[in-house]
């Protein structure tokens, strides 16, 4: 049963197990960093702009090449170790963040001359990163978990990363008020780390079939038709996608 999962005292299910908190910990962590960074950077540039637009433009930053790259990045994660693929982006998030912070520092002193170009620019590079990590985070962990546990461990990951949304919302406002952007940036920074500490101690996994000579257009085109084809899955799909649309009034917050 699929709830015996996180039961069973047998040692492939034992490591197996292991193998899901350790990346259950790693998407809860850097989900929580991301959050805090979001609220931190959202204030940043409405205290730059005094503009409730550039707050949506700030978004679409980010949502321009992380849906742009949505299908690619599949494609590359059919075709690569995920594992390693999440071990790159981490630490490649982890440079942004750094990068971030120095950002930070030199508006703090006056740079910049009161543009957020830098920041939609941050925002334009999470994005890309973005682009590949879901794809890669989700294929690894339906080779870790087996498949009759997979609806029981998608909840615990549904559960988990709704937690850290708010948590780390709330938190990251907290610290703006009372510790200011540096403080807050370097917490990110801190839960970036540990974040991709813990996929680091994740085992390789071996590679997963893909079709031979395949090209990415016929790989595209094949997914795309299981997911029209599959009523159930394109009405979650459109669903999820609608209450996204509208549920990004929450950007409008610092206003």
């Amino acid at each position: 049963m699929a709830q015996d999962f996180f039961h069973r005292s047998d040692t492939f299910l034992a490591f197996r197990l292991l193998d899901f908190r350790r990346l259950l910990a790693s998407k809860f962590l850097l989900t929580l960093g991301l959050q805090i960074q979001f609220v931190v950077l959202s204030w940043q540039v409405y205290e730059i702009t005094k503009d409730p637009l550039s707050l949506g433009l700030l978004g679409l930053a980010e949502a321009i090449p992380a849906v742009g790259l949505a299908l690619y990045g599949g494609y590359v994660a059919d075709r690569n170790d995920r594992r390693m693929l999440l071990v790159r982006i981490g630490f490649l998030q982890c440079c942004v963040t750094v990068g971030l912070f120095f950002l930070s520092r030199h508006y703090a002193q006056g740079g910049f001359n009161g543009t957020a170009i830098p920041l939609y620019a941050v925002m334009f590079a999470l994005g890309l990163l973005r682009g590949f990590y879901s794809q890669a985070q989700v294929s690894l962990v339906g080779q870790i978990v087996p498949r009759e546990a997979y609806a029981n461990s998608a909840a615990w990951n549904s559960t988990f990363w709704h937690i850290a949304v708010v948590v780390g919302s709330s938190v990251g406002g907290l610290m703006l008020g009372f510790l200011g952007k540096q403080f807050s940036y370097g917490v990110v920074i801190v839960l970036m780390l540990l974040s991709f500490l813990q996929v680091v101690r994740v085992p390789r996994q071996p590679l997963a079939p893909a079709m031979r000579g395949e090209t990415i257009g016929a790989s595209i085109r094949s997914g795309l038709r299981f997911v029209f084809g599959n009523q159930m899955i394109f009405g979650a799909m459109v669903l999820d996608l609608v209450a996204v649309l509208f549920g990004g009034a929450t950007a409008m917050l610092p206003v």
